[in-house]
């Protein structure tokens, strides 16, 4: 993830999320990848998304994100698994179930309700950090890779603090800017 940060007034396509540890990020970046027609994403835009909130204010939501209160708490992400809808696949790291986890998405979409005026999702929340997306459907090197990448899967950390991220959509991919980093308590 890019350290810079644009912190302009206009709106820009923002999400929140935990950024992965060094090791989590190395472990991922180092699964095999034998499936053709899958377009694996860049170790430095890998990341758990909490909320997306599409076009909006960074400084607006900026601000909002300052009344979030929460713990640090240990990640375990664990496992692959894959999405699929209308002939497109995602490949997916899993996340073991987490208090910490599920208390500061609590914290984040009460934030920016009461900040922004952005009411919660309307999706439930599946916590994963997206790997890959093509429109390979289920074949054979896809479930080997599920079932034997994904069994070794198994990487934990300290999370730490939760970040504001702007997206720059760009022909070879996004590019994800830092505009603010959270520090839990």
């Amino acid at each position: 993830m890019n350290k810079m940060s644009l912190k302009n007034t206009a709106a820009q396509r923002l999400f929140v999320a935990l950024n992965l540890s060094d090791k989590a990020r190395a472990r991922l970046e180092a699964l095999p990848k034998p499936v053709p027609g899958l377009r694996w994403l860049s170790g430095a835009n890998l990341h758990l998304t909490l909320r997306f909130l599409g076009q909006a204010s960074a400084p607006c939501i900026i601000e909002a994100l300052k009344a979030v209160r929460a713990e640090r708490f240990y990640l375990r992400i664990q496992g692959l698994g894959l999405f699929q809808r209308c002939g497109r696949v995602i490949v997916w790291a899993g996340v073991a179930p987490s208090v910490g986890l599920f208390t500061l998405k609590s914290q984040i979409d009460r934030a920016l309700l009461e900040g922004a005026g952005l009411a919660p999702e309307a999706v439930n929340f599946t916590p994963h950090i997206t790997l890959a997306r093509g429109k390979t459907p289920g074949s054979a090197a896809m479930r080997a890779l599920l079932v034997n990448a994904g069994q070794e899967l198994d990487s934990q950390y300290l999370v730490t603090s939760f970040m504001l991220f702007s997206s720059l959509l760009k022909p070879g991919g996004a590019k994800h800017l830092v505009e603010q980093e959270y520090l839990l308590a």
